[in-house]
């Protein structure tokens, strides 16, 4: 199906009749053509089902196998001859279409809000076109007033076709235009029916000290890039495919026990529903693979921090401290780091989860391991790289464990 869909685009640019560079928000059109299949060619592979915890209503979930990737039924937009209009808006927003563009709709209305709280009252003289600035104010006092009944402000974008900017960067253009295409990409239609591509839900096992008991939650929106992000990486946390429940409550079951420092058998829960899988050759998280990241991420983090000194310095004394950390460091440390960090950063598969499982067991086993990890941290290593280790013996092998 041939569409062509508007969208807000926001960017850095000195609007016509300015010479201020503002923030500005315009809407522009892509033209698309969104692949078309048959109910037929579209199986469900699994469904998750649950309850809203702000509204508590229930709520069940197919997902459908299509070419390889997980896709769910979309909310469906307005189409008025042949194009998806869109108009901005703060409260609530008559023509959205969250099926093509609800991030860049919020990210136009954070920017608008910034805008807003940081320059108040001159507000208007940040952003373009000035409409929105006032408005949003407006609908913020009418949050306050009386009058909330009354429908909110709405301000009509203007199409960045027919302006011309004195100044207006190319790059960001481009930018908000492939940000608006890799979402388009994630569409198809199915007997009339937009569907949209999601992540694969997976399993949280979670037995962090924030917890009161180890749980497993279910995940519907993770991707491997925030699953690999070294600043939220703990080891007492770890992913599940969606067929994998059990491995998830023994990982939690054991994390907990490590954290306890005991030899008691605990046992983990799930909350909420279990995952009803009905085609697993359509999952394709490698929750095992992942935990060796995690690890690998957490040990070369751990690394890091031994060479910075505590934040109660300035810069000479940051300087001395980190000359002085490296200095005191031996070369297997380094050179055990420089392996894992070449290890992680390969993407041409070059490196396997093997190799990655290596260079983790050279940093721990050879001299300073206790900068990569230490005590409780080291067991939970242990288990987390156990997972992939004790797999792999399983189809090398052919062994039972």
């Amino acid at each position: 199906m041939k569409l062509e869909i508007e969208y807000p685009m926001v960017m850095k640019a000195v609007p016509p009749r300015s010479s201020i560079l503002k923030d500005v928000i315009v809407k522009d059109v892509v033209t698309v053509d969104i692949p078309e299949l048959s109910a037929s060619e579209v199986p469900v592979a699994l469904r998750v089902s649950g309850v809203n915890t702000q509204t508590q209503t229930p709520y069940h979930v197919p997902y459908y196998s299509v070419r390889g990737g997980l896709y769910v039924t979309a909310k469906q937009p307005e189409i008025e001859e042949g194009r998806v209009r869109y108009d901005f808006g703060y409260k609530e927003t008559e023509r959205f279409s969250p099926v093509f563009h609800n991030d860049m709709h919020c990210e136009a209305q954070t920017v608008v809000d910034r805008v807003v709280g940081t320059h108040k009252s001159g507000a208007a003289k940040f952003i373009f076109p000035e409409g929105l600035a006032r408005a949003h104010q407006d609908n913020k006092d009418r949050g306050y007033a009386r009058n909330r009944d009354k429908p909110p402000v709405q301000v009509a974008l203007p199409n960045f076709k027919d302006l011309k900017f004195p100044r207006v960067d190319d790059t960001e253009v481009e930018h908000a235009r492939a940000a608006i295409m890799r979402r388009i990409d994630d569409l198809v239609i199915v007997d009339g029916k937009f569907m949209l591509r999601r992540p694969e839900p997976v399993y949280f096992a979670d037995a962090s000290r924030d917890r009161r008991e180890p749980g497993v939650f279910v995940m519907l929106k993770v991707t491997e890039e925030e699953l690999r992000d070294a600043e939220h990486v703990q080891l007492d946390r770890a992913y599940f495919a969606a067929d994998d429940l059990e491995g998830a409550l023994a990982y939690a079951a054991e994390m907990w026990r490590i954290r306890k420092q005991d030899d008691q058998d605990y046992d983990a829960r799930l909350f909420g529903n279990q995952i009803e899988v009905l085609d697993p050759s359509a999952l394709r998280f490698d929750g095992d693979r992942i935990s060796v990241v995690r690890a690998a991420e957490a040990i070369r983090r751990n690394f890091m921090e031994t060479l910075l000194p505590q934040a109660n310095g300035g810069p000479s004394y940051v300087k001395e401290m980190v000359t002085r950390n490296f200095e005191n460091t031996s070369l297997e440390a380094i050179v055990n780091y420089k392996h894992l960090e070449a290890a992680l950063k390969c993407t041409d598969g070059s490196i396997t989860t093997d190799d990655l499982c290596a260079r983790i067991r050279d940093c721990l086993s050879g001299s300073e391991s206790e900068r990569f990890a230490k005590d409780m941290e080291a067991s939970m290593l242990e288990v987390a790289v156990g997972r992939w280790e004790r797999r792999e013996a399983r189809r090398n092998f052919g062994l039972i464990f």
